[in-house]
């Protein structure tokens, strides 16, 4: 970002100034704690300069039913201030569940992808994508969901419309 650095591992989120000193460092669970996940793993963090905010994306609850991707963007430029969150159901279904998310973005959306494997035995189910009206973050979310399969010769197959209501931290 314009004046801080952040970084994102399994153990902790670390933010610092840009000539290095460390303004906090909290545990991954602790940053992801309003979410509502547990068992965070697989952060990453972007800085989306069009919109001066820091974009996070993780996953939680690996191999349950309750998997999710949790998602996070800063008010401000200042990640040492509030954040909004989201968590985003992995499968509404429950057969499986996510893991490995990325993210990026354009100007008007975000893509959250993951890799889907199966509950009952980590076969791989496929890639899902959330496509995310960047006008909403903040507020409401409003996303396309491309299921499992979205990615197959052919074309796009399977999506679903969706809305989430925000965390606010």
């Amino acid at each position: 970002g314009p004046n801080h650095l952040m970084v994102m591992l399994n153990s902790q989120v670390r933010i610092q100034d840009k000539t290095g000193a460390t303004l906090s460092t909290v545990g991954l669970d602790g940053f992801w704690n309003p979410a509502g996940g547990s068992g965070e793993f697989d952060p990453r963090i972007l800085y989306d300069q069009g919109t001066d905010r820091w974009l996070a994306i993780c996953a939680s609850d690996r191999r349950s039913a309750s998997s999710a991707i949790l998602f996070a963007a800063s008010d401000t430029s200042d990640p040492t201030g509030g954040w909004t969150f989201y968590n985003l159901d992995a499968d509404s279904l429950n057969f499986d569940w996510a893991d490995f998310p990325d993210i990026g973005f354009n100007a008007t959306w975000i893509a959250l992808t993951t890799n889907m494997f199966a509950i009952s035995d980590d076969s791989f189910a496929g890639t899902q994508m959330w496509v995310i009206d960047k006008a909403t973050v903040g507020g409401t979310l409003t996303f396309t969901l491309l299921l499992p399969g979205f990615d197959s010769a052919g074309g796009a197959s399977r999506s679903e419309e969706h809305t989430s209501e925000l965390q606010s931290h």
